[in-house]
């Protein structure tokens, strides 16, 4: 828009603005007739001071019309944004991963105090809350989506605690309705925490969804057999996995508790502690697919057992093992030593000691007690893990000694050289030696895990490392006169590796076209980026990807982030 004011014929001239000036520093008189007239500057000045605010009330004005064409093309951009051509299922799953805040392993809620503020936003789904406010659309997804309300975690904490101005009580009770509610009619996952002689009110509405039940997880401190054993006696068509860690022995002199998923037909994942197998009813075992006995002590070792020889050959049984609870002195007792040794036709064993970081005899001595109790004749699959806070911790120290004695009476007694398939030593310190006599007795052998974080010293206190020159020479294979192929484990098709690189390109390759010429092979190299200290060279990279590329092998090398 040009400016509609002229310049003022009013303005001086560059002589007379002289003379004015001229007159300004001296004292002589000013003349009778000025050159200018006040009047008309007056005047010429009021003029300017109009049109001036006329241009700012223009300016004003296309300012704002600037900032409303401005808005509106953000809002047409909006229109473009590729979130808003997001399917509504991705942004269920989205919504859903913003719930993952609140997920805290196990121990977190006994070693760490519960927070009463997280515990108030788990429950009221806090997250879900502030994505509902951004628009309609997501505020009808957020709280019309029964599958983002259908896991329900309750604290004890919530139920226990006073608020100022009202019993934190009712607001729980108010928060677990209302999320009830929304869950509509989908399967829900049942989690409680705590102790419940306090939840009685929480307790009852979350049994009253019993039949709705998929998952429940039973994690507190207290003796509560009694309390939930009525509810349990229902129907539960839709339970899949049942977890139950009451940890409390105070009703182990109960003779009778009558509650159980024995009406679960579609159960298929039980978790327990020991001392409740005896006194709980579960359906026909041949129902399920893993059965996981939790926090092991001495004194339950033997209805491990026992419960061991009753299952079925298709169930995966996995014994976890508390080792705060294993001491010399509850193993010299009598208690374990008094088994007698029983045969069970699992299929698959995992062993999890729970590691807490302190020196625990449980590492030496829970491993061999368990393997001279059992006989296998049908195990497949065979798992010794430790369970730690932290994997990286004891990255240069012993984790689980081998009980090698134990293991080759067992693997005798049991025929594992006809049955077992796979052999999980990822956390095992064994010597190379001990590993090459165990693989010469499992002939039937097809998947092997093993490392070298988790070493043996020799007698200088060297560090003695597993996956070496000599072990992949044991394992490479050899052709016969008549063309076929021999030696230690000829069935072997998977290999995983922890390993320090220690071992030389030539006889890893070596050990690779032998076992690819006979079949598909499969090799996994994990390499922490902390512990890299060479790579394969380009030749051997070479070499192997020409047999990748015949599909006669699969071959990774995986560095975990740093």
């Amino acid at each position: 828009m040009a400016l509609t004011v002229s310049h003022s014929p009013l303005l001086p001239d560059a002589a007379t603005r002289a003379h004015i000036r001229g007159l300004l520093r001296t004292n002589a008189p000013v003349p009778d007739v000025l050159p200018f007239n006040l009047y008309a500057l007056s005047h010429e000045l009021a003029r300017y001071d109009s049109e001036i605010a006329r241009l700012e009330a223009q300016m004003d004005h296309l300012q704002k019309s600037r900032a409303a064409v401005q808005e509106f093309r953000a809002e047409c951009i909006s229109l473009l944004s590729p979130v808003r051509r997001l399917p509504a299922e991705i942004l269920v799953k989205i919504f859903a991963l913003c719930m993952s805040g609140f997920d805290r392993p196990f121990h977190d809620h006994f070693n760490e105090p519960s927070n009463f503020d997280m515990e108030m936003a788990r429950l009221a789904r806090a997250p879900l809350l502030r994505l509902s406010s951004v628009c309609a659309m997501w505020h009808a997804l957020a709280l019309g989506t029964p599958t983002l309300w259908n896991f329900i975690q309750v604290d004890s904490l919530l139920w226990e605690r006073q608020s100022d101005t009202k019993p934190s009580q009712d607001w729980g009770t108010m928060l677990l309705t209302r999320a009830i509610e929304r869950s509509g009619s989908s399967p829900l996952s049942v989690m409680i925490v705590g102790d419940l002689k306090g939840m009685k009110n929480p307790f009852k509405l979350l049994v009253a969804q019993s039949a709705r039940w998929k998952v429940f997880t039973l994690w507190t401190m207290q003796d509560v057999i009694p309390m939930f054993a009525n509810a349990l006696e229902g129907t539960f068509p839709l339970l899949e996995d049942a977890r139950i860690n009451t940890y409390s022995y105070e009703f182990k002199d109960v003779q009778t508790i009558h509650p159980g998923f024995s009406r679960a037909p579609s159960l298929r994942n039980v978790e327990l502690v020991p001392h409740v197998l005896p006194k709980i009813a579960l359906p026909p075992l041949e129902q399920l697919r893993t059965f996981r006995c939790l926090w092991v002590q001495p004194d339950d070792f033997g209805d491990c057992v026992s419960f061991m020889a009753r299952c079925p050959p298709s169930l995966v049984f996995r014994l976890h093992v508390n080792s705060n609870s294993w001491t010399t002195a509850d193993m010299v007792k009598g208690n374990i030593r008094s088994i007698p040794r029983t045969s069970s036709d699992i299929t698959s064993l995992s062993i999890e000691i729970e590691d807490t970081g302190v020196k625990s005899v449980v590492r030496r001595q829970a491993t061999p007690h368990i393997f001279s109790k059992l006989v296998l004749p049908r195990l497949n699959e065979l798992r010794v893990e430790l369970v730690s806070d932290d994997h990286r911790r004891a990255s240069h120290e012993p984790c689980i000694p081998w009980p090698q004695l134990e293991f080759q009476e067992l693997s005798s007694r049991s025929s594992f050289n006809q049955s077992l398939r796979i052999l999980d030593l990822s956390h095992v310190s064994i010597s190379e030696a001990h590993l090459i006599e165990c693989l010469a007795g499992l002939s039937s052998l097809e998947q092997l895990s093993i490392s070298d974080y988790k070493f043996i010293p020799d007698q200088d206190g060297v560090a003695q490392m597993l996956i070496s020159d000599n072990l992949f020479r044991a394992l490479t294979l050899s052709r016969d006169d008549d063309n076929s192929f021999s030696g230690l484990v000829p069935r072997l098709c998977t290999l995983k590796c922890d390993t320090r690189m220690v071992f030389r390109d030539e006889s890893f390759l070596a050990f690779l076209l032998s076992r690819a010429h006979v079949g598909p092979f499969s090799c996994d190299l994990y390499v922490e980026y902390w512990q890299i200290t060479r790579t394969l060279q380009p030749s051997t990279i070479a070499t192997i990807d020409e047999l990748r590329s015949r599909q006669n092998l699969v071959f990774r090398v995986i560095t975990p982030p740093r």
